[in-house]
């Protein structure tokens, strides 16, 4: 995998951005608007560091690519890929810069540098009346107008809009879910919610130790209602007391001093979520463990049918989970679960609470009303870890004819690899179901000087029964050869030889294809390996297709 492309799902409200829901004031602004924001480099725990940058009307893109690779880092214990990312995202969310983002509130002004460095002091001017509403569940009350607005006053004001509801929140939807390669990739796909809740919190969560290297994180919240400013609200005038209106007021502000910049807080959803963070020695991908059907099954009550394989990993996996919202009783207790069933059971439980919600989300609009987003930037590496197997799988998975030169337009072809294994003295390691014991054995005659032919290890397709590929076409076989390797010989190795003989009739003579070559040692194997190999002939081009697997017992 070279290159992630994804679309942020960072939003959790209950009300769709649509941009067009505020209408432009008519107000004329002496200070020139700017399209950046704000820009600061945004340090984290482990030394990373992200360029975020505010902005308005930015799009939704996610971009995570690979740029480099580093040598793997190997002991007898161990061996470590280390690989080199460029990430660039954009959102068209604000970005949580810091921990306190529990300060904020709807209609809350600020210069977005109060948020960006986390003190949250709101503009010093006299405010207007403010009129909010709910969207969500049913309310009795469903708007209220907040007369002086603070921290404290619209509070209150969402308390008693509140206290009207007549129904529970909606149903459980998932954020993001994805495995985590660093701290700066964790805070790009989350928007800093993701660092910020475990990461950067208080969570032991490491990125440079060899053991739990594969970290996988799930998310999912209820959202039980959204408190936005009234779309009626939408002048400078509507927020702020100005001169021109009350010239002897103190906190007054100028009319030429309003500044388009400034953002407001349009709306603030309230619910509760659930993050949770699995770090694991082996890679889920390689057992089978698919990220979507796991979070099926703890979050969405799907069925989970693990083979024993899989059992093991994720019963040696450790879980950091973090609630916002809910009943703090029951989010302990699913952060204290001794199984997998268990967490289960305790995270529905933590969803069965009543008037538990938190602030799970927010926007931003500028006061010339247009949304506020971000773009986040960052280089970062990964450094992902696996326990030294003491065996290793070989699968030859198919065939493929990229190209045919023949004027039928197919190929009829016998397909031969021969997979060995090889200790650090450079002798044969005979696999566990012996398909190579005749090359061993033909290693012995041949320093007779007889001169015989190399067996392989598997083949298919004969004269009589060839191979009919097509371009384009693929033929499986899912052939399998184990070796067992002492994973203390740092000099062992596997190799693996494709070749292609294709018959073309008895008047025009069989093409035996250029072979093609793949080896490694088995310190270099961090996971699962696929191996392409082209064989050719003029313009014949024929693709061998393998995985290799390391096997833990």
């Amino acid at each position: 995998m070279d290159a992630l492309n994804f679309k942020p799902a960072l939003r959790k409200s209950l009300v769709p951005l649509t941009g067009a829901a505020k209408k432009k004031p008519a107000f004329k602004f002496t200070i020139a608007k700017a399209e950046t924001l704000f820009s600061q480099n945004v340090k984290l725990k482990g030394g990373g560091v992200v360029k975020v940058t505010a902005k308005r009307n930015s799009q939704e893109t996610g971009n995570i690519k690979k740029i480099g690779k580093l040598p793997e880092q190997k002991d007898q214990q161990w061996n470590c890929e280390i690989i080199q990312w460029q990430g660039n995202v954009h959102t068209k969310d604000p970005v949580i810069l810091n921990s306190n983002f529990d300060k904020l509130y709807p209609g809350v002004i600020y210069p977005y540098e109060s948020i960006a460095n986390g003190d949250y002091k709101p503009l010093p001017f006299g405010r207007k009346p403010l009129s909010i509403n709910v969207d969500g569940v049913h309310f009795n009350k469903a708007a209220i107008v907040v007369q002086n607005p603070t921290k404290g006053t619209v509070r209150q004001a969402i308390v008693d809009i509140v206290k009207t509801k007549t129904g529970e929140g909606s149903a459980r939807s998932y954020g993001q879910k994805f495995e985590v390669y660093s701290e700066e990739d964790l805070f790009v796909r989350t928007g800093g919610s993701g660092y910020f809740l475990t990461a950067g919190g208080s969570h032991q969560i490491d990125y440079k130790n060899n053991s739990k290297s594969h970290k996988y994180f799930l998310e999912v919240y209820q959202a039980y209602y959204t408190i936005s400013v009234n779309d009626n609200v939408h002048e400078p005038t509507d927020f702020f007391v100005t001169k021109e209106e009350q010239p002897t007021a103190k906190d007054a502000v100028a009319a030429k001093d309003i500044n388009p910049n400034w953002v407001y807080v349009d709306s603030m959803t309230y619910g509760r979520m659930l993050q949770v963070m699995f770090q694991s020695d082996e890679s889920f991908d390689e057992v089978g463990i698919d990220i979507e059907g796991h979070a099926d099954f703890l979050f969405a009550g799907g069925k989970a049918n693990f083979n024993m394989k899989q059992q093991s990993v994720l019963q040696n996996t450790s879980v950091e989970l973090v609630a916002v919202g809910g009943n703090p009783v029951y989010s302990a207790q699913a952060v204290n679960a001794s199984s997998l069933q268990e967490l289960k059971e305790r995270i529905d439980k933590y969803f069965t609470g009543h008037d538990d919600e938190q602030p799970i989300s927010y926007t931003l609009r500028t006061l010339d009303q247009e949304n506020v987003g971000a773009n986040m930037i960052t280089d970062f590496t990964s450094r992902q870890c696996a326990p030294r197997a003491s065996k290793y799988a070989v699968t030859w998975d198919n065939v493929q004819c990229i190209n045919a030169d023949d004027e039928s337009g197919g190929e009829e072809v016998k397909a031969m690899v021969r997979i060995r294994a090889f200790s650090g003295n450079g002798k044969d390691i005979l696999d566990e179901d012996k398909f190579n014991n005749p090359i061993i054995i033909n290693n012995s005659i041949k320093q007779t000087g007889l001169p015989i032919p190399m067996p392989w290890t598997f083949t298919k397709g004969t004269e009589d029964h060839p191979i009919n590929l097509n371009s384009g076409e693929q033929y499986a076989l899912g052939k399998k050869i184990v070796f067992t390797v002492d994973k203390n010989d740092d000099k062992a190795k596997i190799g693996i030889r494709a070749d292609i003989l294709e018959y073309d009739g008895a008047f025009s003579g069989n093409d035996d294809f250029a072979d093609a070559l793949w080896e490694k040692k088995i310190t270099e194997i961090t996971g699962k390996e696929i191996v392409r190999l082209m064989c050719t002939d003029d313009d014949s081009r024929i693709q061998f297709n393998f995985t290799v697997t390391p096997v833990y017992d």
